[in-house]
């Protein structure tokens, strides 16, 4: 059986979906890679970060404990639903990053754990959109 990209994302959002909880509980620990945000947050000129693949929004709200306005976008329902009632206060938005519209630029990309879950044909398609959120000249791409 031949698969769209479509399909093969709508199949890893399922499967997210199904294990939001014991995600949220488990996974994405800030200490082990808090050197690299650390380092990738000096590197910005700017306050706004888009967080992609925010899961249950831990990193995001990190950034937001850093002083950054940080917004979070993931395409599990259930994982941004457990994000915003975790953190009420920041904005995340659930969607496909592949087909993410918006006229908001951003200072930094933080991209953990996510684009290998994309098909091969779709990471160029998402390289291309971050490359149109991404102020010029001063963005920073944290993957």
């Amino acid at each position: 059986m031949k698969l769209t990209n479509t399909q093969k994302r709508e199949i890893v959002r399922n499967d997210y979906n199904a294990i939001a909880n014991q995600y949220a509980e488990s996974y994405c620990q800030i200490d082990y890679c808090k050197k690299y945000i650390d380092d990738f947050v000096k590197s910005l000129k700017g306050k706004n970060i888009l967080d992609v693949g925010c899961g249950a929004g831990k990193f995001t709200n990190y950034f937001c404990k850093l002083g950054f306005n940080a917004k979070g976008v993931d395409f599990s329902t259930s994982l941004i639903k457990i994000a915003k009632q975790n953190y009420p206060d920041i904005n995340f938005v659930c969607t496909d990053i592949v087909n993410y519209k918006t006229d908001e630029l951003y200072d930094g990309i933080f991209v953990k754990d996510m684009l290998f879950h994309l098909p091969d044909q779709d990471i160029l398609t998402t390289l291309q959109v971050f490359k149109k959120i991404l102020k010029p000249n001063g963005g920073g791409i944290a993957l």
